[in-house]
């Protein structure tokens, strides 16, 4: 594009005339537009001078911050068995403690969901050995559970044994 100085309005095109334009010095006000090109240019004033600034303090790193609450004392030891307020009074037969644990312990959860205690199942570390569940929770809420874990266990063993779940019902003639 031609420089600004060298221009015309009447021969500029778009960007050049755009161009041209930014770089003429403000008209002042009261002053005609139009007027001859040999008038004085009027100096911008200075721009204002920048705030002062506190100093700045030097970079210093952050310490690394654990997002994770601090680990309680007890945290990571092993317990020798169920809580003190826990039911380990039901045992499991081990083809339903294997039919639960494939079945990632569902029946399980939906029982603690239903009843409002944790049932869970556990190996016995006694000499009776062997699986058996562990329910945890309120007083009424491990009744609850031992209830619908007794009918789980029932109808399991019956299918496990090649029995019928329901009594069969004859068809209407």
């Amino acid at each position: 594009p031609k420089p600004p100085a060298e221009a015309s309005q009447g021969s500029l095109d778009g960007a050049a005339a755009a161009e041209a334009l930014l770089a003429l010095p403000p008209v002042p006000e009261g002053a005609q537009s139009g007027g001859s090109s040999s008038s004085a240019s009027v100096p911008r004033p200075p721009p204002p001078p920048a705030p002062p600034q506190a100093p700045k303090a030097p970079m210093t790193p952050r310490p690394q911050q654990n997002h994770r609450p601090p680990r309680p004392p007890w945290a990571g030891q092993r317990f020798p068995g169920p809580p003190t307020d826990a039911d380990n009074s039901i045992s499991c037969p081990r083809p339903l403690a294997q039919r639960l644990s494939m079945e990632g312990f569902a029946a399980l959860n939906e029982m603690g969901q239903e009843t409002g205690a944790r049932v869970s199942l556990r190996e016995r570390q006694d000499s009776e050995g062997g699986p058996h569940f562990v329910i945890t929770g309120l007083p009424q809420a491990r009744d609850k559970a031992k209830l619908h874990l007794r009918a789980w266990l029932d109808v399991n063993s019956r299918i496990l044994s090649g029995g019928t779940s329901l009594p069969q019902v004859p068809s209407p003639p």
